[in-house]
């Protein structure tokens, strides 16, 4: 049985892709693999192993009567990278591209959140959008492309032309949370399964709260030896746990990790949330306009409610 891949959810990050994995895990005719994000045709050291050594690794475990999906949220805003390395490993029309978006100054503030309650980003929001592009040109894989990552038509263009537009289905977050099973549906046509299928298990289905809200560590050093390791524990990772270790667990290691170092924002106390200012919301409502057109115009889809005066 061939079991590579036949559809992929690159992206977007911060925009719901959490909730996704674990619904679609409820289909018997999905299979996701236990890790959600396998970051193989962006990360060097990965792909470097290989698409048999993927497909070994994140999906061996699939039913003949199973399709496999990758779920890695990371791939969308590079597509440089990962497009032609995707058209290396699937002839054409055979890889189904679905796209969760979800309004681009929601995501970036929640990007933002994310990184600063984690411990990873000291700047405030101002700060961290006026620094992006320098972050970004010094190192073009650190997670800060809190408004860039937003350029939704910029980088769909890239994908369409890639894939055609018949093989790619946009959802938004919004619609994912608040009419959840018509929203499965789409998607469960989309990929071929039957309305059967469908039926059998949108009984099953619930919604849920989201699986990543906005936390804040409670020792951010930690997140930040996870992120910046220095020289001597790479050294000892690399001489120990990476021989030791299947490249799975490993990641699932990292992951509970920082899932063990998280608490909740407290209000008026050292672990407050930070609030989005009005003034920088407008501002990027503003900055986005000329994108959120260009994604209406190539998708045929209505994006009003991300603009402002709508």
């Amino acid at each position: 049985m061939d079991k590579k891949p036949r559809f992929l959810v690159p992206g977007v990050s911060k925009a719901g892709t959490t909730s996704l994995y674990h619904l679609l895990k409820k289909h018997p005719n999905i299979y996701l693999s236990s890790v959600k994000e396998s970051h193989f045709f962006n990360n060097e050291s990965a792909f470097e192993k290989g698409f048999e050594w993927y497909v070994d690794t994140f999906f061996s475990g699939a039913d003949d009567n199973q399709i496999c999906g990758d779920i890695t949220p990371a791939y969308f805003n590079k597509p440089g990278k990962v497009i032609p390395r995707l058209m290396e490993n699937f002839k054409k029309g055979e890889l189904k591209i679905i796209l969760l978006l979800r309004d681009p100054v929601e995501r970036a503030w929640s990007h933002y959140l994310h990184n600063w309650g984690a411990g990873v980003e000291n700047h405030d929001f101002s700060e961290a959008l006026s620094l992006e592009n320098e972050r970004l040109k010094a190192d073009p894989d650190a997670w800060v492309g809190y408004f860039s990552e937003g350029l939704y038509g910029k980088y769909l263009s890239q994908w369409t032309e890639a894939f055609g537009k018949e093989n790619i289905l946009i959802v938004k977050s919004s619609d994912l949370k608040f009419s959840t099973n018509d929203t499965l549906g789409c998607i469960f046509d989309f990929l071929g399964l039957t309305k059967l299928q469908y039926d059998d298990v949108k009984s099953k289905i619930k919604v849920k709260e989201n699986k990543n809200q906005a936390s804040i560590a409670k020792f951010r050093f930690i997140n930040q030896m996870l992120a910046s390791p220095p020289e001597i524990v790479k050294k000892i990772y690399q001489m120990t746990i990476k021989k030791i270790l299947p490249y799975t667990i490993r990641r699932r290691l990292v992951y509970s990790l920082r899932q063990m170092n998280k608490r909740k924002y407290r209000e008026n106390t050292e672990f407050s949330k930070p609030e989005l200012g009005t003034g920088i919301q407008c501002k990027l409502y503003n900055d986005y306009a000329q994108d959120i057109l260009r994604l209406e115009k190539i998708t045929g889809m209505d994006f009003s409610e991300w603009k402002l005066n709508t």
